[in-house]
């Protein structure tokens, strides 16, 4: 099994079908486009938390970017030290991602679960074409 680093915790990488997500931009400007891939990362306590990494990266890698980013402490302090594995979002972890982070969803122009085209309805409600 891959495994990433989340601080100085290793943590085991659980294979599954991915989702991943392509944006024109984001709110963070341009740069931003691309296709992303959404990971969770599951610990006790919260059970499960969700971000995203360019497709094919490393998926520990924003996790590692929020050490030391304002807003994110409890969140990164919870992941470094309690991460049990990460695993491909689902498609309702994606929803709930896209839903609360309505400045980055914006810009998304397709999404691919499992190599399988989604259509975007209205609320970032994911459903096959």
């Amino acid at each position: 099994m891959e495994k990433t680093k989340i601080g100085e915790r290793e943590v085991p990488i659980k294979p599954g079908a991915k989702t991943i997500v392509r944006f024109s931009g984001g709110n963070g400007g341009p740069e931003e486009a691309g296709e992303w891939e959404f990971w969770t990362v599951v610990g006790p306590e919260r059970g499960g938390d969700i971000a995203r990494c360019r497709a094919g990266g490393d998926p520990g890698e924003r996790w590692r970017r929020m050490q030391g980013a304002k807003g994110y402490e409890e969140l990164y302090a919870w992941a470094s030290s309690m991460a049990q594995y990460m695993r491909p979002a689902s498609t309702a972890e994606v929803e709930v991602w896209l839903n609360k982070n309505q400045k980055d969803a914006r810009f998304v122009e397709a999404v691919q679960v499992d190599g399988q085209e989604m259509a975007v309805a209205a609320k970032y409600r994911l459903r096959p074409k």
